[in-house]
């Protein structure tokens, strides 16, 4: 909170913007699995294919979103688009949610 009370713009934006991090992170955390599911099924339509396959292999949405015996491959197309330039922010944060894991 310090950065908040601070008297420059810039700190304070940081300040704000930080407080704003902690706050969504908390309610995130607060949500029960099943809100969390639903939450993530209702954006599924956001996220590329390859990017779906990958938040389905770390969710329990693997037991009712899997259709296919060989689900967990990427196809050479989606693996390829997974590693495009613009594709690099979401890499970066499904491959750290993963390792978090």
């Amino acid at each position: 909170m310090p950065n908040v009370k601070a008297d420059g713009p810039k700190t304070r934006r940081q300040g704000l913007l930080e407080l704003s991090k902690v706050e969504l992170a908390y309610d995130l955390k607060s949500l029960s699995t099943q809100e969390a599911l639903d939450n993530l099924l209702s954006i599924k339509g956001q996220f590329p294919a390859w990017a779906w396959k990958e938040i389905v292999k770390v969710t329990p949405l693997r037991l009712t979103e899997v259709i296919d015996p060989d689900w967990e491959k990427l196809t050479p197309q989606e693996e390829e688009e997974s590693f495009n330039q613009e594709n690099y922010p979401m890499r970066v944060i499904i491959d750290g949610w993963k390792n978090a894991d």
